[in-house]
């Protein structure tokens, strides 16, 4: 099968330039998520699931490592319309489902 989505030493912070240091969200994250197969990402608020669906997509950039979407590295700017159009039509479809509704 096709790797679909690869996340390689994925390191993200929220507010990371601030005295604090921020928030880290995730640290040397690796994933790989094969074409076709279906995938949940669960947690509670706040716990980066939205978070891990924007660097799918480039709305979010790692600070260190990389994601690839179909080998498309997101840090680079010339994919990012390619990438956004493979990340939100028929072969990434991301759904979401609050179980309160």
């Amino acid at each position: 099968m096709t790797e679909a989505i690869r996340t390689e030493h994925l390191k993200f912070s929220y507010d990371a330039q601030s005295e604090s240091g921020g928030v880290t969200v995730f640290d040397d994250l690796n994933l790989s998520i094969e074409e076709g197969s279906f995938v949940a990402v669960l947690g509670h608020n706040g716990c980066g699931k939205s978070t891990l669906a924007k660097h799918f997509n480039a709305v979010l950039l790692p600070e260190g490592g990389s994601v690839q979407v179909f080998g498309m590295d997101t840090s680079d700017e010339s994919l990012l319309v390619d990438i956004r159009r493979t990340a939100w039509c028929s072969r990434i479809p991301i759904i979401r489902w609050s179980p309160t509704s």
